[in-house]
């Protein structure tokens, strides 16, 4: 059976008490601090409103052995799904502001490209992303991803949650990068040993894993709850506030193909399914 961590405060930590007033003024007075700095902005007019598209991108399957896909984003949901019927190696339906660039290139080993680009620039610079706060929720990634070949892939987000669903494809690795959101993973069976690499800002992670699988789990925690309900553990580490340590399927070690999960995470629940 698996088990389930929970984060235990020690008595008398002045660290500990420190760091959870931290990141309780973290998490409520510092969004209302920015939101009301952007609303300022906005009605002064020193920051405008950005104008939403929307636009569609694919790239050919042609004879492609392996992928690279590479997709960036500031402010905006990702959604990843395995294209069913379909010629092509990549599909893209996406609502966005600003410039986006995308690029694909090689001959068998394909490398895809999707990224986010400034916006005009003003005098806020780095906060310009902040311009569609009245609209973020519009902003949507709609990613289709070819099942057939082995796919090595890398996401960047910044703000809005990430809904990865990633059965049905021939995961050869995976990494993201997330700011501020929650993200939603579901993993394939192995066609072959493969790697998952996660940093987390703040939000919570669940990631369901394949049925029957091998798998590592090495997790780096901040603040939160780890719950893993198909993982033993192998080793842990004390923390005042979260959680480090491995975790393992049983007979990991013995199986022929396995999936090793490295976490990150900054603030936030942790679940594992």
């Amino acid at each position: 059976m698996g088990e389930q961590v929970q984060v235990k405060k020690g008595k008398n930590n002045n660290g500990c008490l420190w760091i959870i007033v931290a990141a309780v003024f973290l998490v409520c007075f510092v969004p209302i601090l920015c939101v009301g700095l952007i609303t300022a902005a906005l009605v002064t007019g020193v920051v405008s409103d950005v104008d939403l598209e929307e636009t569609s991108f694919s790239e050919a399957f042609n004879d492609a052995e392996s992928a690279r896909i590479e997709i960036s984003t500031g402010v905006g949901e990702i959604n990843i799904d395995s294209l069913g019927d379909s010629n092509n190696l990549f599909e893209g339906d996406i609502t966005y502001f600003g410039e986006i660039d995308f690029t694909a290139g090689g001959g068998a080993d394909r490398v895809v490209r999707l990224e986010q680009l400034n916006v005009e620039e003003n005098i806020f610079g780095v906060f310009d992303v902040f311009n569609i706060v009245t609209n973020s929720e519009e902003v949507a990634w709609n990613i289709g991803l070819a099942p057939e070949v082995p796919i090595t892939l890398d996401i960047e987000s910044g703000i809005e949650d990430s809904t990865l669903n990633l059965d049905g494809l021939n995961l050869n690795a995976f990494a993201g990068n997330f700011g501020l959101g929650d993200i939603s993973i579901t993993l394939p069976q192995p066609e072959q040993s493969y790697t998952v690499d996660l940093n987390a800002g703040v939000g919570n992670i669940i990631i369901m894993l394949p049925e029957g699988a091998a798998v590592r789990l090495e997790a780096n925690q901040g603040i939160g709850n780890l719950n893993v309900e198909r993982l033993q553990e192998v080793s842990s580490e004390e923390s005042p506030v979260g959680n480090i340590g491995v975790w393992e399927t049983e007979g990991f070690g013995n199986a022929d193909t396995g999936i090793t999960i490295t976490i990150n995470g900054g603030l936030g629940d942790i679940t594992i399914r």
